[in-house]
């Protein structure tokens, strides 16, 4: 997989909107935002947009996060019994996957 500087744009608008609403009225624990964008149009708004496009937002509290306890939330164990790698990385989807960008926000 290969980095997206467009996709990496979009995870920073969401996030961004994310920060700014939560603890008001306005918050939303969804991938369309108060604002109404959604994965699709985040993708399209910062580059060409071809095949499937995949998003996943977690919402939780912790004491204290960064990127590396992100991607690891991530790769390693997403809380369930098929972790996102599986889906991500197995043989049957390595050719489905081919860029990958990712976001994290903190209130």
């Amino acid at each position: 997989m290969t980095w997206s500087e467009g996709m990496a744009a979009g995870n920073n608008a969401y996030t961004t909107e994310w920060a700014a609403a939560a603890g008001t009225s306005n918050a939303f624990t969804s991938l369309t935002s108060s604002n109404g964008t959604t994965s699709a149009s985040r993708a399209q708004a910062n580059g060409t947009v071809t095949g499937s496009l995949v998003e996943s937002a977690y919402f939780f509290s912790a004491y204290s996060i960064d990127a590396t306890d992100m991607l690891n939330f991530i790769i390693i164990n997403d809380g369930s019994a098929n972790p996102m790698r599986n889906a991500i990385f197995d043989n049957a989807n390595n050719a489905k996957y081919t860029k990958f960008s990712g976001g994290l926000a903190a209130r």
